[in-house]
């Protein structure tokens, strides 16, 4: 029997939702990752990057993105690296610094994991109605601006 008292707590519904949401995109990009030898956090870290294609992108701009740490950060981009996906380009003036470049491969596998990822995306949306996308989009975009400025 289903517990309601559960259902009262938005932290718990954020949460299983998005384990639930994760699940189903992991088994889709599960048969990517055999083939391109990527993850989830890979994906987002190639579309962050496609998005962002104009402008010089570093390690620090993936932390603060995805609100990762520097080590996971640091293992995500060598693993990106060894596959091809990307590129460490040193930046003159500074040799601390190395922008992060798409590859031509990354675009493509990019490519490939996007469309996964729109493919669960329209299952998830084929559950609701329009209406109801855009009262969650508005009620999800509050709790995060209220929870980021820390008026919780």
């Amino acid at each position: 029997m289903i517990d309601d008292r559960k259902y009262r707590h938005v932290g718990y519904l954020a949460k299983t939702v998005s384990n639930l949401v994760n699940r189903r995109i992991q088994a889709r990009v599960a048969e990517v990752e055999k083939i391109e030898g990527i993850s989830a956090r890979h994906g987002w870290v190639l579309g962050y990057l496609i998005r962002n294609k104009d402008k010089e992108i570093y390690q620090k701009d993936i932390e603060k993105e995805f609100d990762i740490t520097k080590s996971t950060v640091t293992a995500i981009l060598k693993n990106m690296e060894k596959n091809g996906h990307i590129e460490r380009k040193f930046v003159e003036g500074d040799a601390r610094l190395r922008q992060i470049v798409i590859t031509e491969k990354g675009e493509m596998v990019h490519q490939i994991f996007f469309d996964n990822i729109m493919s669960v995306e329209d299952e998830i949306n084929s559950l609701l109605t329009e209406e109801e996308i855009k009262e969650y989009a508005r009620i999800s975009k509050k709790l995060i601006q209220n929870i980021n400025s820390k008026k919780v």
